[in-house]
């Protein structure tokens, strides 16, 4: 199995490259733009490696398909994460792109083609960023943290989006600082990389293809992934709290776990 996830890695590999010298780009009505050229490179990658089954952003919001992600060995893609950022020619844009067998990433790949930074990993074969190793940072205070919070759109009224803006409050009262950059995949890369010391999102527009790939370099890089319940992080909930020690992570749990008691109905959809 390990040869062949080898061969897989360096056939997406090839793939997210050529699919990253695009401009060619198609803006919905529904305000997604998706990158027609590095849609048809990646969907490729079935050919190449043998297996048929992927899921991507396209599937929701092309063809309208549900999303299930099973046991079953299958690419996860993202064609375009940050897509605001890149319609506004900022350069927070990523490819992401992993392979998931038993619901669990094995590989992931995710590639700025605007700055040309590559992050990667292959399950128990650390992370790295331009092909050198890189490590989550050993902060393990709150009080020192620089950390992360998507909030991807805020809608005053919405329950769940007013409690995710008031959590990002309190980890910012407790924690040194607070940066969101519009890409998930971004900064999820940015704990594995040692920049940021911890990152949380939950919302109905997290998906796993944002997550996928940068869940597991964050692993690789020796951080820590939990549910933001402190439960196991599972890749197809819309949940996620990494950090780059355990100590940290239970930290961050306390601050959230505290506002979330404070509020007459939880949110969470599940366990």
């Amino acid at each position: 199995m390990d040869q062949e996830i080898d061969e897989y890695f360096e056939s997406a590999l090839k793939l997210t490259k050529e699919a990253g010298k695009t401009k060619d780009v198609v803006l919905l009505a529904n305000g997604y733009c998706i990158i027609k050229h590095t849609l048809f490179k990646l969907s490729n990658i079935s050919d190449v490696s043998l297996i048929s089954r992927f899921i991507g952003e396209e599937d929701q919001f092309i063809k309208g398909t549900s999303i299930v992600l099973t046991d079953s060995p299958t690419w996860i893609i993202d064609p375009i994460d940050g897509t605001q950022n890149f319609v506004h020619s900022l350069h927070f844009v990523y490819i992401s792109i992993a392979l998931s067998i038993n619901k669990q990433v094995v590989l992931g790949i995710t590639y700025n083609p605007i700055l040309d930074i590559l992050f990667t990993a292959k399950k128990g074969q650390g992370a790295f960023l331009n092909s050198q190793p890189i490590h989550v940072s050993k902060v393990t205070k709150m009080s020192k943290a620089l950390v992360g919070a998507n909030l991807i759109n805020f809608n005053p009224g919405n329950e769940l989006e007013e409690c995710i803006f008031n959590r990002i409050k309190y980890i910012t009262a407790s924690s040194q600082s607070y940066r969101t950059f519009g890409s998930a995949v971004m900064e999820l890369c940015y704990v594995a990389q040692g920049n940021l010391d911890a990152h949380f999102m939950e919302h109905p527009l997290l998906h796993c293809w944002d997550i996928a790939a940068a869940s597991l370099l964050i692993k690789e890089a020796g951080g820590v992934i939990l549910d933001i319940t402190g439960g196991p992080f599972e890749l197809a909930k819309e949940r996620i709290l990494c950090a780059a020690t355990i100590e940290l992570a239970n930290e961050i749990l306390q601050v959230v776990q505290k506002f979330d008691s404070s509020i007459p109905n939880p949110i969470h959809k599940g366990p």
